[in-house]
């Protein structure tokens, strides 16, 4: 059964980037398939967190329906797979939020947690 696990502020800089890597490396030592999504869609830095810094496509490109959410996984020698969000804060146009509980249920299934 997959788990999902929305690690949400209000507020910026209270560390919710650093606890969902944290917690997503964690349980992946303990064998757990876990998939993480850079939800941050206008100040995204969990793709960075894991040393990722040029990916085609991000969750802000499968928002817009540009890409399936398959498309914008990436994973970290850790076993994380990260889905991040775009590095440019004026990627944001054409995004529907409405759309992300859609495509985390395509992941549902294949992972222990989605983060």
């Amino acid at each position: 059964m997959t788990r999902v696990i929305g690690i949400l502020s209000g507020k910026g800089g209270v560390g919710k980037t650093t606890l969902t890597a944290n917690l997503a490396v964690e349980l992946a030592k303990r064998g757990r398939e876990v998939y993480a999504i850079d939800c941050n869609i206008s100040t995204s830095h969990l793709g960075m967190y894991f040393g990722f810094y040029d990916y085609s496509v991000t969750i802000n490109d499968v928002l817009r329906g540009d890409n399936e959410i398959e498309d914008a996984i990436y994973e970290h020698k850790s076993g994380v797979k990260i889905i991040p969000g775009s590095l440019s804060p004026h990627d944001v146009a054409g995004i529907d939020v409405a759309q992300l509980k859609d495509n985390i249920k395509k992941l549902v299934g294949k992972a222990d947690y989605i983060l």
